[in-house]
Protein backbone atom coordinates (compact mmCIF):
# COMPACT_ATOMS: atom_id res chain seq x y z
CA UNK A 1 0.00 0.00 0.00
CA UNK A 2 2.98 2.31 0.59
CA UNK A 3 5.15 1.42 -2.11
CA UNK A 4 3.39 -0.29 -5.20
CA UNK A 5 -0.12 1.44 -4.78
CA UNK A 6 0.59 4.93 -3.89
CA UNK A 7 2.71 4.77 -7.15
CA UNK A 8 0.16 3.42 -9.17
CA UNK A 9 -2.08 6.66 -7.47
CA UNK A 10 0.72 9.04 -7.83
CA UNK A 11 1.25 8.52 -11.54
CA UNK A 12 -2.55 8.36 -12.26
CA UNK A 13 -2.85 11.78 -10.78
CA UNK A 14 0.17 13.40 -12.29
CA UNK A 15 -0.04 11.96 -15.62
CA UNK A 16 -4.09 12.33 -15.86
CA UNK A 17 -4.12 8.58 -16.30
CA UNK A 18 -7.54 6.49 -15.02
CA UNK A 19 -6.56 4.65 -11.62
CA UNK A 20 -7.27 1.46 -12.44
CA UNK A 21 -5.98 0.22 -8.65
CA UNK A 22 -6.42 2.35 -5.61
CA UNK A 23 -10.09 1.94 -5.27
CA UNK A 24 -8.95 -2.00 -4.76
CA UNK A 25 -6.24 -1.30 -2.43
CA UNK A 26 -7.49 1.62 -0.41
CA UNK A 27 -10.91 1.46 -0.78
CA UNK A 28 -12.64 -1.92 -1.38
CA UNK A 29 -12.32 -3.18 2.19
CA UNK A 30 -13.77 0.18 4.01
CA UNK A 31 -16.83 0.22 1.54
CA UNK A 32 -17.50 -3.56 2.51
CA UNK A 33 -18.42 -1.93 6.22
CA UNK A 34 -20.55 0.90 5.01
CA UNK A 35 -24.27 0.85 5.20
CA UNK A 36 -25.57 1.91 2.01
CA UNK A 37 -27.24 5.46 2.68
CA UNK A 38 -23.86 6.63 3.88
CA UNK A 39 -23.46 10.04 2.45
CA UNK A 40 -21.12 11.55 4.66
CA UNK A 41 -17.50 10.28 5.89
CA UNK A 42 -15.28 11.96 8.97
CA UNK A 43 -12.02 10.33 8.42
CA UNK A 44 -8.86 10.25 10.90
CA UNK A 45 -6.03 8.86 8.79
CA UNK A 46 -2.59 7.09 9.59
CA UNK A 47 0.18 6.19 7.46
CA UNK A 48 -0.32 6.31 3.60
CA UNK A 49 -3.38 7.31 3.61
CA UNK A 50 -2.51 11.21 4.93
CA UNK A 51 -1.27 11.10 1.23
CA UNK A 52 -4.13 9.97 -0.95
CA UNK A 53 -7.52 12.06 -0.80
CA UNK A 54 -10.28 9.69 -0.64
CA UNK A 55 -12.26 11.79 -2.77
CA UNK A 56 -9.61 11.24 -5.69
CA UNK A 57 -10.24 7.53 -5.79
CA UNK A 58 -11.47 5.67 -8.80
CA UNK A 59 -14.69 4.27 -8.86
CA UNK A 60 -15.22 0.83 -10.91
CA UNK A 61 -18.42 2.19 -12.50
CA UNK A 62 -17.06 5.18 -13.23
CA UNK A 63 -16.47 8.62 -11.12
CA UNK A 64 -14.99 8.99 -7.63
CA UNK A 65 -15.58 8.47 -4.28
CA UNK A 66 -16.20 12.29 -4.38
CA UNK A 67 -19.39 11.92 -6.24
CA UNK A 68 -20.86 9.21 -3.24
CA UNK A 69 -18.90 10.76 -0.08
CA UNK A 70 -18.92 14.55 1.49
CA UNK A 71 -15.14 13.14 2.55
CA UNK A 72 -14.02 15.56 5.95
CA UNK A 73 -10.89 14.87 7.54
CA UNK A 74 -9.73 15.37 11.31
CA UNK A 75 -6.33 15.62 12.58
CA UNK A 76 -7.43 12.92 15.75
CA UNK A 77 -10.26 10.64 16.41
CA UNK A 78 -10.35 11.60 19.46
CA UNK A 79 -11.47 15.13 18.54
CA UNK A 80 -14.72 13.54 17.31
CA UNK A 81 -15.82 13.62 20.85
CA UNK A 82 -15.15 16.91 21.75
CA UNK A 83 -17.51 20.19 21.27
CA UNK A 84 -15.46 22.87 19.03
CA UNK A 85 -15.24 26.00 21.46
CA UNK A 86 -17.82 28.67 20.51
CA UNK A 87 -16.03 31.62 18.87
CA UNK A 88 -15.74 34.85 20.72
CA UNK A 89 -17.47 38.35 19.48
CA UNK A 90 -15.58 40.72 18.13
CA UNK A 91 -16.22 43.55 16.45
CA UNK A 92 -16.30 42.64 12.53
CA UNK A 93 -14.53 39.96 10.70
CA UNK A 94 -10.90 40.47 9.24
CA UNK A 95 -9.15 37.86 6.77
CA UNK A 96 -5.35 38.24 7.01
CA UNK A 97 -3.98 37.26 3.52
CA UNK A 98 -0.17 36.53 2.84
CA UNK A 99 0.97 36.07 -0.72
CA UNK A 100 3.41 36.20 -4.24
CA UNK A 101 6.77 36.78 -1.54
CA UNK A 102 9.80 38.40 -2.49
CA UNK A 103 11.82 35.47 -1.75
CA UNK A 104 14.85 36.42 -3.56
CA UNK A 105 15.60 39.72 -2.04
CA UNK A 106 17.50 40.86 -5.28
CA UNK A 107 19.87 38.04 -5.69
CA UNK A 108 20.80 37.79 -8.99
CA UNK A 109 19.13 35.33 -11.18
CA UNK A 110 21.54 32.45 -11.67
CA UNK A 111 21.95 32.30 -7.63
CA UNK A 112 18.31 32.24 -7.21
CA UNK A 113 17.23 29.44 -5.01
CA UNK A 114 13.59 29.59 -4.84
CA UNK A 115 11.11 30.71 -7.64
CA UNK A 116 8.95 33.70 -7.35
CA UNK A 117 5.24 32.35 -7.78
CA UNK A 118 3.38 35.51 -9.73
CA UNK A 119 0.17 33.80 -9.44
CA UNK A 120 -0.31 34.07 -5.88
CA UNK A 121 -0.72 37.48 -6.34
CA UNK A 122 -3.62 37.22 -8.72
CA UNK A 123 -5.18 34.53 -6.26
CA UNK A 124 -5.12 37.38 -3.75
CA UNK A 125 -6.09 40.22 -5.43
CA UNK A 126 -9.15 37.61 -6.17
CA UNK A 127 -9.87 36.39 -2.73
CA UNK A 128 -9.32 40.14 -1.67
CA UNK A 129 -12.38 41.45 -3.60
CA UNK A 130 -14.66 38.36 -2.65
CA UNK A 131 -14.07 38.93 1.48
CA UNK A 132 -15.22 42.54 0.49
CA UNK A 133 -18.25 41.67 -0.76
CA UNK A 134 -18.74 39.09 2.08
CA UNK A 135 -18.51 42.33 4.30
CA UNK A 136 -14.83 40.60 5.88
CA UNK A 137 -11.90 43.45 6.17
CA UNK A 138 -9.00 42.00 3.81
CA UNK A 139 -5.60 42.95 5.14
CA UNK A 140 -3.33 41.81 2.09
CA UNK A 141 0.54 41.65 2.06
CA UNK A 142 2.87 40.84 -1.36
CA UNK A 143 6.16 41.05 -2.19
CA UNK A 144 8.39 42.16 1.00
CA UNK A 145 5.79 42.44 2.82
CA UNK A 146 4.85 39.10 2.70
CA UNK A 147 7.05 37.76 5.55
CA UNK A 148 7.64 35.61 8.63
CA UNK A 149 7.55 38.26 10.59
CA UNK A 150 3.72 39.37 8.95
CA UNK A 151 2.76 36.32 9.30
CA UNK A 152 3.09 36.29 12.80
CA UNK A 153 1.73 39.27 13.74
CA UNK A 154 -2.12 37.65 12.51
CA UNK A 155 -4.11 37.51 15.69
CA UNK A 156 -7.19 35.58 15.26
CA UNK A 157 -8.20 36.70 12.24
CA UNK A 158 -11.62 35.22 11.07
CA UNK A 159 -9.75 33.61 7.69
CA UNK A 160 -6.36 33.35 7.68
CA UNK A 161 -4.62 32.70 3.73
CA UNK A 162 -1.62 32.07 2.90
CA UNK A 163 -0.05 31.61 -0.66
CA UNK A 164 3.19 30.61 -1.16
CA UNK A 165 5.48 27.61 -1.34
CA UNK A 166 5.19 24.84 1.54
CA UNK A 167 8.43 22.62 2.19
CA UNK A 168 8.94 19.06 4.17
CA UNK A 169 12.03 18.68 4.36
CA UNK A 170 13.67 15.26 4.66
CA UNK A 171 16.59 14.71 7.72
CA UNK A 172 19.32 15.27 6.20
CA UNK A 173 22.19 17.37 8.35
CA UNK A 174 23.61 19.58 4.89
CA UNK A 175 19.91 20.45 4.14
CA UNK A 176 19.82 21.96 7.88
CA UNK A 177 22.95 23.79 7.32
CA UNK A 178 21.36 25.36 3.77
CA UNK A 179 18.34 26.65 5.77
CA UNK A 180 19.84 27.98 8.92
CA UNK A 181 18.93 24.93 11.41
CA UNK A 182 22.38 24.31 13.20
CA UNK A 183 21.50 21.89 15.62
CA UNK A 184 21.00 18.15 14.72
CA UNK A 185 18.42 17.14 17.74
CA UNK A 186 16.08 20.69 16.28
CA UNK A 187 16.12 19.13 12.56
CA UNK A 188 14.87 15.80 14.02
CA UNK A 189 11.93 16.92 14.69
CA UNK A 190 9.56 17.21 11.89
CA UNK A 191 7.95 20.28 13.46
CA UNK A 192 11.31 22.09 12.63
CA UNK A 193 11.42 20.44 8.68
CA UNK A 194 8.01 21.71 7.99
CA UNK A 195 7.71 25.15 6.36
CA UNK A 196 6.25 28.28 4.53
CA UNK A 197 8.68 29.96 2.64
CA UNK A 198 7.89 33.81 2.99
CA UNK A 199 10.29 37.01 1.96
CA UNK A 200 13.72 36.02 1.78
CA UNK A 201 13.78 31.95 2.14
CA UNK A 202 15.94 32.43 -0.84
CA UNK A 203 18.70 34.96 0.32
CA UNK A 204 18.53 32.73 4.18
CA UNK A 205 19.24 29.55 1.81
CA UNK A 206 22.34 31.46 0.15
CA UNK A 207 23.85 32.25 3.08
CA UNK A 208 22.56 29.41 5.41
CA UNK A 209 21.50 32.56 7.96
CA UNK A 210 19.64 35.65 8.20
CA UNK A 211 20.11 38.77 10.48
CA UNK A 212 17.13 38.12 12.23
CA UNK A 213 16.50 34.69 12.87
CA UNK A 214 13.12 35.75 13.94
CA UNK A 215 12.41 37.06 9.75
CA UNK A 216 14.56 34.65 8.48
CA UNK A 217 11.75 33.49 5.14
CA UNK A 218 11.05 29.92 6.86
CA UNK A 219 8.00 29.97 9.12
CA UNK A 220 8.25 26.34 10.10
CA UNK A 221 5.57 24.32 12.05
CA UNK A 222 7.37 24.70 15.38
CA UNK A 223 6.84 28.75 15.19
CA UNK A 224 3.38 28.21 14.05
CA UNK A 225 2.68 26.58 17.63
CA UNK A 226 3.13 30.26 18.92
CA UNK A 227 0.20 31.91 16.64
CA UNK A 228 -3.03 33.38 18.07
CA UNK A 229 -6.01 31.52 16.18
CA UNK A 230 -8.53 30.43 18.94
CA UNK A 231 -10.94 33.08 16.87
CA UNK A 232 -9.93 31.61 13.52
CA UNK A 233 -12.52 29.71 11.37
CA UNK A 234 -10.33 28.33 8.70
CA UNK A 235 -6.47 28.71 7.54
CA UNK A 236 -5.83 27.78 4.19
CA UNK A 237 -2.34 26.94 3.01
CA UNK A 238 -2.19 27.82 -0.71
CA UNK A 239 1.03 26.04 -1.34
CA UNK A 240 2.28 22.84 -2.31
CA UNK A 241 2.05 19.90 -0.47
CA UNK A 242 1.46 21.63 3.07
CA UNK A 243 -0.78 18.67 4.01
CA UNK A 244 1.86 16.30 4.38
CA UNK A 245 4.65 15.76 7.21
CA UNK A 246 6.37 13.09 9.43
CA UNK A 247 3.50 10.74 10.20
CA UNK A 248 3.18 9.54 14.45
CA UNK A 249 0.90 6.27 13.75
CA UNK A 250 -2.42 7.05 15.93
CA UNK A 251 -1.29 11.07 16.02
CA UNK A 252 -2.18 12.69 12.81
CA UNK A 253 0.80 14.21 10.72
CA UNK A 254 3.71 16.05 12.72
CA UNK A 255 3.59 19.00 10.75
CA UNK A 256 1.76 22.00 9.48
CA UNK A 257 -1.28 20.83 10.21
CA UNK A 258 -0.88 19.74 13.39
CA UNK A 259 0.65 22.77 14.56
CA UNK A 260 -1.81 25.22 13.28
CA UNK A 261 -4.63 22.78 14.84
CA UNK A 262 -2.92 23.27 18.22
CA UNK A 263 -2.24 27.17 17.75
CA UNK A 264 -6.98 27.17 17.49
CA UNK A 265 -7.63 26.69 13.82
CA UNK A 266 -11.05 25.46 13.35
CA UNK A 267 -10.88 24.37 10.51
CA UNK A 268 -7.03 23.92 7.04
CA UNK A 269 -7.58 23.59 3.72
CA UNK A 270 -4.06 22.19 2.72
CA UNK A 271 -2.57 20.69 -0.49
CA UNK A 272 -1.47 17.24 -1.34
CA UNK A 273 0.88 17.80 -4.22
CA UNK A 274 1.71 20.71 -6.19
CA UNK A 275 -0.83 23.06 -8.32
CA UNK A 276 -1.07 25.17 -11.20
CA UNK A 277 -1.87 28.93 -10.36
CA UNK A 278 -4.40 29.14 -12.20
CA UNK A 279 -6.13 26.03 -10.73
CA UNK A 280 -5.55 27.21 -7.78
CA UNK A 281 -7.01 30.53 -7.80
CA UNK A 282 -10.21 29.14 -9.35
CA UNK A 283 -10.65 26.57 -6.62
CA UNK A 284 -10.54 29.21 -3.64
CA UNK A 285 -12.49 32.22 -5.49
CA UNK A 286 -15.14 29.31 -5.73
CA UNK A 287 -14.92 27.59 -2.74
CA UNK A 288 -14.65 31.18 -0.33
CA UNK A 289 -18.18 32.04 -2.96
CA UNK A 290 -20.22 29.22 -1.93
CA UNK A 291 -19.28 29.41 2.01
CA UNK A 292 -19.52 33.59 2.45
CA UNK A 293 -21.97 34.55 0.02
CA UNK A 294 -24.03 31.27 -0.68
CA UNK A 295 -23.63 30.68 2.86
CA UNK A 296 -23.51 27.01 2.65
CA UNK A 297 -21.76 25.09 5.66
CA UNK A 298 -18.04 25.25 4.90
CA UNK A 299 -17.73 21.52 4.64
CA UNK A 300 -20.40 21.39 1.65
CA UNK A 301 -18.82 24.27 0.31
CA UNK A 302 -15.74 22.83 -0.18
CA UNK A 303 -17.46 19.80 -1.57
CA UNK A 304 -19.38 21.78 -4.05
CA UNK A 305 -16.42 23.76 -5.04
CA UNK A 306 -14.70 19.99 -5.69
CA UNK A 307 -17.66 19.08 -8.04
CA UNK A 308 -17.49 22.46 -9.53
CA UNK A 309 -14.25 22.34 -10.87
CA UNK A 310 -14.64 18.80 -11.93
CA UNK A 311 -16.88 20.93 -14.76
CA UNK A 312 -13.89 22.49 -16.41
CA UNK A 313 -10.81 20.54 -15.15
CA UNK A 314 -12.23 16.67 -14.64
CA UNK A 315 -8.57 15.17 -13.76
CA UNK A 316 -8.49 14.64 -10.15
CA UNK A 317 -4.74 16.37 -10.18
CA UNK A 318 -7.15 19.89 -10.30
CA UNK A 319 -9.82 19.14 -8.12
CA UNK A 320 -7.84 16.54 -5.92
CA UNK A 321 -5.11 18.28 -4.14
CA UNK A 322 -7.14 20.17 -1.87
CA UNK A 323 -8.57 18.65 1.73
CA UNK A 324 -10.34 19.82 4.46
CA UNK A 325 -9.10 18.91 7.33
CA UNK A 326 -10.42 19.32 11.11
CA UNK A 327 -8.77 18.91 14.88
Amino acid sequence: MEEYYFFRYSQSILNFERDTTSYRAYWAPIAAQLPPDTKTLLVSNDGVFNQVNLSTIALPEGGYLVDKYQIIYHSRLASLAKPPKPLKYYEGRKAWIVADPDYNGGLPPDSVYVPDLPGTAQEAQAVQALFQSAGILPYVYTRREASELRSKQARSPYILHIATHGVFLPYDERIGELIGIQSSSALANPLFRSALLLADAGKTMIRGEAPDPENDGFLNAYEMLGLSLDNTEVVTLSACETGVGEVQNGEGVYGLQRALLIAGARNLILSLWRVDDEATRDFMVTFYRQWLVVRLPMAEAFWTAQKEMRKARPQPYFWGAFVLVRP
